[in-house]
């Protein structure tokens, strides 16, 4: 928790995962020397860290404080922030290979706070270098749909064409591509 509140939690969370990863380039002074138990030690203060600092950026008194406020009084964009948080977690995530917090938890916080974008943003990249293929069906679905919601087709056929078709909600994924003609999409599901 000092990493949080000292503010460079993405860092934290990126250090973590390498020594979750076994990637660690410091000491290990404290951690067992069985790979097996560190990685589960570390597992679980990934986790804890994760969630402390999702809590820590999207706080009421993190969102006003003082480090936000520029001298006209327009206050920051932290646009670069919410990036980083959704991009370091995503990779802690995929590290522990448990998809529940990225894609419920700090979802969620995300839409809450109306900059779901980002977000979506943040996983397709995953979604279309391969490091995200399988997802759950309702994670695929809400992708797809903000993306239609927001008349963003390219990049729904995107997520689409990307995915593990077993990841697809046919009925959704089948009627938008035939309603918005995205016939690579189609082929995809297809086949």
């Amino acid at each position: 928790l000092l990493y949080v509140t000292a503010g460079d939690f993405l860092s934290a969370i990126e250090l973590a995962t390498l020594y979750h990863q076994g990637k660690f380039l410091g000491s290990a002074v404290g951690l067992p020397s069985d790979p097996t138990e560190r990685t589960l030690i570390v597992a679980d203060k990934l986790r804890e860290l994760m969630s402390a600092s999702a809590e820590y950026a999207f706080s009421p008194d993190r969102l006003t404080d003082s480090t936000h406020v520029t001298p006209d009084g327009r206050g920051v964009d932290r646009t670069s922030l919410f990036q980083g948080l959704a991009r370091v977690c995503a990779r802690a995530c995929l590290s522990l290979d448990d998809l529940d917090f990225l894609f419920g938890t700090l979802y969620d916080k995300y839409e809450d706070n109306g900059i779901e974008a980002i977000f979506v943003g943040q996983m397709e990249d995953f979604i279309v270098s391969g490091e995200l293929r399988s997802l759950p069906i309702p994670v695929v679905q809400r992708l797809v749909a903000f993306r239609r919601d927001r008349q963003e087709y390219a990049q729904a056929e995107r997520i689409i064409w990307h995915v593990d078709p077993k990841s697809l909600d046919l009925d959704q994924a089948l009627s938008l591509c035939l309603d918005r003609r995205l016939y690579d999409a189609l082929i995809y599901v297809f086949n």
